[in-house]
């Protein structure tokens, strides 16, 4: 928090102990009409962005200097893809999309950091828009980001005997 301008008052946001701002005021599910609407208004925003994606180079510079940091540091790092609904997903064309996962999984393997692409892991339904998390979606794709990234990486990181002697909440 210190190394941001605090939010003017008429723009902070309610987030929950978890640091979590519940998108479209909590909404658990959208209309077929609301996620259309939702969805096209992001179409304008990111469908031409995601079509010609590529890595910057002070962008570049600036992750490999975080991941020697943290390798230096001994630090375990993953990095990992959001989900993303099947009509957001095709705004990238094949080659970005190929490109994107080779850029991470090299910079992953040259800083011994974990990838993770967890952008097939919700049904469209799960989305307002394409690419934000209703309630129900983001439940779902926290139980698993949970047991299929943070718990194995925790247990890498801490080791499976440090790991079992914490209690339920001390892993949370």
């Amino acid at each position: 928090p210190d190394w941001v301008e605090p939010e003017p008052q008429s723009r902070r946001f309610n987030y929950d102990s978890f640091g979590w701002l519940p998108f479209a005021n909590g909404v658990k599910t959208a209309t077929v009409e609301q996620y259309q609407k939702g969805l096209e208004q992001s179409r304008k925003v990111y469908e031409h962005w995601l079509a010609g994606w590529q890595s910057s180079d002070v962008a570049d510079e600036a992750l490999r200097e975080l991941l020697a940091t943290c390798q230096r540091e001994q630090m375990g790092v993953a990095l990992f893809l959001m989900p993303e609904g099947s009509p957001f997903r095709a705004w990238y064309r094949p080659e970005v999309r190929a490109e994107l996962n080779s850029y991470l999984t090299r910079l992953c393997h040259e800083h011994g950091a974990t990838f993770l692409d967890a952008t097939l892991w919700n049904a469209d339904e799960d989305f307002w828009d394409g690419h934000h998390l209703l309630a129900d979606g983001a439940n779902r794709f926290s139980q698993r980001f949970g047991r299929e990234l943070l718990e194995p990486f925790t247990s890498k990181i801490l080791g499976p005997e440090l790991l079992s002697q914490q209690s339920t909440s001390q892993r949370r």
